[in-house]
C-alpha cells in the first residue's frame, strides 16, 4: 500500500515512509482534530514551522476552522505579530 503522493512512500522493505508531503497532511489532519489552543501552542513551540508551515498558513486554517470568536482573533493577531518578528531577525 503506497501513499497517495506521487513520491511513493514505501521503502524496499514495504515500511510506510512517509514523505514531507504526507507528513504535511498528517499535520493538517491533526489540526482539523485540535483545539485553538493546541495550534497556538504547536505553533509557538515550533512544531508547525518545522513541518514547512508559514503563520499564513496556520492562520487561513484557523480562519477556516473556528467561528469568529473574540480567542480566534487573539490567535490570528498572535501569528501575525510571531511572523513579523521572525521576519525582522531575518533583517
Amino acid at each position: 500500500m503506497a501513499c497517495a503522493c506521487e513520491d511513493g512512500c514505501l521503502n524496499a522493505d514495504f515500511l510506510i515512509v512517509p514523505c514531507d508531503k504526507c507528513l504535511g497532511l498528517q499535520v493538517v489532519l491533526e489540526i482539523l482534530n485540535a483545539r485553538l489552543m493546541d495550534i497556538r501552542d504547536w505553533w509557538d513551540a515550533g512544531a508547525l514551522a518545522a513541518r514547512g508551515f508559514t503563520a499564513a498558513e496556520v492562520g487561513r486554517l484557523v480562519s477556516a476552522l473556528f467561528e469568529a470568536t473574540e480567542l480566534r482573533q487573539r490567535t490570528l493577531d498572535h501569528l501575525a505579530a510571531t511572523a513579523q518578528a521572525h521576519a525582522m531577525d531575518e533583517t
